[in-house]
């Protein structure tokens, strides 16, 4: 498997998936239509949200769903901002809305009182870290992270994923200040571009963020609390060949210095490791034993 100039193997993904389920909509908070899929599962009293990584949307994490649904009922969001979900691509209204997404399709579903576990990939595992820390992290049981990005810890190499990410830092730090002063009109802008080459592009994907859906997607900072936050609820799985992370860091940045939660597996690398089936088969054994 060749690497591309992003620094990611998008050869490791298949271009179409067969049996997809369609796309649902529901009305969020603010009346806005997001979507998502469904994977039915004759066990209904345990639920798994997969939330996908940056520029995608959810239909790449369809042949995990269909491990997962083994044990579970399956929900696969397309994030407020990407492919057909929410009026404006890649940003959303304010800072934490994203939150406020997952928790209205649980509430959509009634889910509350079931077990629900979060599985993210990627920057949908920096959402799950959030997640954890916020008001909402109650109300999981688990989080599983496959190679979960989080901006300015060393686990991300070069501060980019591996050449993944082109980051304005200067519009960042400007914006953080306004923030902090309580001045957030200028959140709209865009503040990160995907190095996605477009031989894998469709039209579907998102190529740049706003800085509202870019801090939406990950840990608040200082990252430590929200990882504090997820309290031995947690399980890390990151490849031995990972573009965009680098292993040997998550122990640390993880807060388990003898990685006791965290697997890393041969062979595999940032993308593939969603279709990887010994990385899958090691998720469904830790929610089925947590």
């Amino acid at each position: 498997m060749s690497t591309t100039s992003s620094g990611l193997c998008f050869s490791s993904l298949p271009r179409h998936y067969e049996s997809v389920p369609m796309l649902e909509g529901f009305k969020a908070r603010d009346g806005e239509n997001l979507t998502h899929r469904v994977y039915d599962s004759v066990k209904k009293d345990r639920v798994i949200i997969l939330l996908h990584g940056s520029s995608a949307h959810g239909e790449y994490l369809h042949p995990l769903a269909e491990r997962l649904k083994n044990i579970g009922q399956v929900y696969v969001p397309n994030l407020r901002g990407h492919y057909a979900s929410g009026n404006t691509r890649g940003d959303c209204s304010y800072i934490g809305q994203l939150e406020d997404d997952i928790a209205d399709l649980i509430r959509h579903y009634s889910l509350q009182n079931k077990k629900i576990y979060i599985v993210g990939h990627s920057s949908g595992g920096g959402l799950a870290i959030r997640l954890a820390g916020g008001c909402y992290g109650k109300w999981i049981r688990g989080f599983v992270l496959l190679s979960p990005a989080i901006p300015t810890a060393p686990t991300m190499r070069q501060g980019t994923a591996g050449g993944w990410a082109k980051i304005s830092l200067w519009k960042i730090i400007c914006l953080s200040v306004l923030n902090a002063l309580g001045i957030r009109f200028l959140n709209h802008m865009k503040v990160i571009q995907f190095n996605r080459p477009a031989e894998y592009c469709d039209g579907t994907e998102i190529l740049s963020y706003s800085f509202n859906l870019n801090s939406s997607y990950h840990p608040r900072l200082p990252y430590k609390k929200d990882i504090s936050a997820l309290k031995h609820r947690s399980l890390v799985i990151v490849g031995a060949e990972d573009e965009a992370n680098d292993p040997s860091q998550y122990p640390n940045v993880m807060q388990d210095p003898q990685s006791a939660s965290i697997q890393t597996v041969l062979g595999v690398k940032h993308l593939d490791i969603v279709q990887n089936l010994t990385v899958s088969n090691a998720v469904i054994h830790w929610i089925e034993t947590n």
